[in-house]
Order: C-alpha cells, then sequence, then structure tokens
C-alpha cells in the first residue's frame, strides 16, 4: 500500500501513452494530470465542508467510496 501512489503515477501516464494515438498523446496524458489535481482539489473541500459536522468524517469515507466504485466500474471497460 505504500508505494500505490507513486507505482500509479508513473504507469498510468505509459498506459496511456500507449493506448492512445500519436496525434492525442500529449493531450491524453495531460487530462490525466489535471483530472487528478481536480480530484485532489475536489476531496480538499469536500472534507473541509465536513469538517465542522458532528459525523462528518462518514460523509468523507462515502464519498471516497462512491469515486471508488465508479473507477472500479470503469476498469472493467479497459482493453488489455
Amino acid at each position: 500500500w505504500v508505494f500505490a501512489i507513486g507505482f500509479e503515477s508513473h504507469t498510468v501516464p505509459v498506459y496511456l501513452a500507449e493506448c492512445s494515438k500519436p496525434d492525442t498523446r500529449g493531450t491524453v496524458v495531460g487530462c490525466f494530470n489535471a483530472f487528478v489535481v481536480f480530484g485532489q482539489i475536489l476531496a480538499s473541500l469536500l472534507d473541509g465542508a465536513f469538517f465542522y459536522l458532528d459525523d462528518g468524517w462518514r460523509f468523507m469515507l462515502g464519498f471516497g467510496a462512491v469515486f471508488s466504485l465508479m473507477q472500479l466500474v470503469g476498469m472493467a471497460c479497459l482493453p488489455e
């Protein structure tokens, strides 16, 4: 679990570059990086919004589970 983020941040751009057409490789990899940053900002905003609630930690974990399930379903559509 310790190396998951580092492994993902190196492997996924290579996978995306290999699967995309040569004329769109830079755009696809750039969009990946932009979506990662957008996800970090969204997570920070949601955590900040639920911080002051008594059971806000449950909402924080719940939103993380929703996006993880969306990613799990989307991975079923990936080519090998």
